[in-house]
């Protein structure tokens, strides 16, 4: 009985936050900040990012199993990831919502999105190995 609670208590923690992708969908496509370049970069980052949701289910439920300890584990982890996911929120809605500014005219995309890797992780929002990866995919997509 007390298993089944547990693993309630953890799925529904895990799934009570928006995703950065499901963020980008409810921009206001008709603002001005949406089509600058600032804009388009959060937006690919946003739509990139992986909050790896199945395997922290997976390691959530097995964690579950060893009781308190266990459940401050895995709302631990949960937390840490949570974090990352709304920093990356944070940047996509600094970079596309509140006062419109000028558009970025001429400036290089690859730039500006490396600008806001290298910012996430100089607060240490994302991983190493998470902007490396990010980083190979902006490269890739030149």
């Amino acid at each position: 009985m007390k298993l089944p609670f547990i693993l309630f208590l953890i799925i529904f923690v895990s799934g009570c936050a928006s995703t950065p992708q499901e963020e980008v969908e409810q921009l206001d496509l008709s603002h001005p900040n949406y089509s600058t370049v600032e804009c388009r970069e959060a937006r690919s980052i946003a739509l990139q990012y992986d909050p790896k949701v199945a395997g922290r289910m997976g390691m959530n439920i097995l964690l579950g199993t060893l009781g308190p300890v266990g459940i401050g584990l895995a709302v631990a982890t949960n937390s840490a990831q949570s974090k990352k996911g709304k920093a990356v929120i944070n940047e996509l809605k600094l970079q596309c919502e509140g006062d419109p500014r000028a558009p970025s005219e001429g400036e290089d995309s690859l730039a500006v999105r490396l600008t806001i890797l290298k910012d996430l992780l100089t607060k240490e929002l994302i991983t190493v190995e998470e902007y490396d990866q990010l980083r190979a995919r902006a490269l890739k997509e030149l």
